[in-house]
């Protein structure tokens, strides 16, 4: 059989259907590029979510913890734009998680008999009594006799009546002091989570902006912050008060708040404070123009209608119905009370 080459039209037959092929395949690979990086998106936004919201939960959870009742600033507040706790415990430093237990032998030197302390190398603590009245800063490194006689003061009413147990929580004093410590009270962390007045992602509506975690200097100044979630509209905060103390909020009468009641003191939000809600709305996926977003702001009644007082505000977001829309709820009971 005689061997020939291909002739110029079998040639551009097969250049043609060669860069067929090649068109095709890079179609399909820009999709799946695209897919991919559509997906990848996503699942950071949703990873993101998840982390930010379980750092809510967890300060919600410890808001007043290794706080004294007898502590001038409250463990709580919620202005509309800014919620406020304070806590011994900042959930962003593992130093400041935990607590002890003291035993104070008058004439003796305290020792510890419960040490719950994630970082055991960190030695200053709040020294609080049994009655949860503030003590004492102090470091426990290199324990005096002056201690126990300190926890003495608080603690007469204890049998055997030379043997006191004091309640200790760590914290880390590099963070600006948030409690009342012009007047010698106990330390403690301040955290503020409040809505950003700038948001520069291009992914996120004009008029959401990020919600921001703020500790210490940050949050006393209302500087910086850490972002811990994106593409927000709007917060609102409840708190479930046990209006007569009796520890069910069943009763007649006990309602949601919006507000920390007037004249509140520490003492009266850790006997009535039961429960905190906070609910988020945030922007879910791109704009649509042939979307128009119906859903419920309300979470069934718990919240007024959009833009109405105490209710989610959409009026400053553009375009805010061509977007889909999610509400968080991120409700914690306060382990400490």
């Amino acid at each position: 059989m005689k061997n020939r080459g291909f002739t110029l039209v079998e040639l551009v037959i097969a250049m043609f259907i060669i860069t067929i092929i090649l068109t095709l395949s890079s179609q399909t690979f820009r999709t799946l590029i695209l897919g991919a990086n559509s997906q990848k998106n996503s699942t950071e936004t949703e990873l993101g979510k998840i982390i930010g919201t379980e750092m809510i939960r967890l300060d919600l959870e410890h808001v007043g913890f290794g706080i004294a009742s007898n502590e001038a600033n409250l463990p709580m507040a919620w202005d509309g734009t800014t919620l406020t706790l304070r806590s011994t415990i900042n959930n962003g430093n593992a130093g400041t998680i935990g607590w002890l237990l003291l035993n104070c032998t008058v004439g003796s030197v305290p020792t510890v008999i419960v040490d719950r302390r994630q970082d055991t190398t960190v030695n200053t603590v709040v020294l609080l009594s049994k009655d949860k009245q503030f003590v004492a800063n102090q470091s426990i490194a290199a324990p005096t006799t002056a201690q126990c006689l300190t926890c003495q003061d608080l603690n007469t009413n204890l049998t055997p009546a030379n043997n006191y147990i004091a309640s200790a929580y760590p914290y880390v004093a590099t963070v600006s002091d948030g409690c009342s410590t012009a007047t010698g009270g106990q330390y403690c962390n301040i955290i503020t989570y409040s809505i950003s007045t700038t948001n520069t992602l291009a992914k996120c509506a004009t008029g959401t902006r990020n919600l921001l975690r703020r500790v210490g200097g940050d949050a006393l100044n209302g500087t910086g912050g850490d972002r811990i979630l994106e593409c927000v509209a709007d917060i609102q905060i409840r708190f479930d008060w046990d209006l007569n103390n009796d520890g069910d909020l069943l009763d007649a009468g006990e309602v949601d708040l919006t507000t920390i009641p007037v004249g509140s003191t520490t003492s009266d939000i850790i006997n009535s404070m039961k429960n905190i809600d906070m609910y988020v709305l945030m922007q879910s996926g791109a704009m649509d123009p042939n979307y128009t977003f119906s859903g419920d702001l309300t979470m069934n009644g718990d919240l007024p209608a959009a833009n109405a007082a105490d209710g989610f505000n959409t009026a400053a977001v553009t375009n805010f119905s061509q977007y889909r829309w999610k509400v968080l709820k991120v409700s914690a009971k306060p382990m400490s009370w």
